[in-house]
């Protein structure tokens, strides 16, 4: 599976989610409740992590903490977990 191919998967897993699309800062990001999220890919990991911002003004500000990585070593296995994180820990804890 290449990183394009994960890319798409991993937006479509958000979007089945009901995290919704939003841009802040000419930035692509995905809110749910008051959090915002981006997915990025870490070349020199070969991962791609979540980072999430707490709330709108951390978003503006450009303050995203890093949260979970996901190597594309785990392959099919990376949408999975991946549900697996959104759903008990960052949809769960809101």
């Amino acid at each position: 599976m290449d990183i394009e191919s994960i890319r798409e998967r991993i937006y479509a897993l958000l979007e089945e989610l009901s995290f919704k699309k939003t841009i802040i800062n000419g930035v692509g990001l995905y809110s749910y409740d008051e959090c915002y999220y981006k997915i990025t890919y870490i070349k020199r990991y070969n991962s791609y992590v979540i980072e999430y911002a707490n709330n709108y003004d951390e978003a503006v500000k450009n303050v995203f903490w890093d949260g979970d990585w996901y190597p594309i070593s785990l392959g099919n296995a990376l949408i999975d977990e991946l549900r697996h994180d959104l759903v008990n820990f960052y949809m769960d804890e809101r």
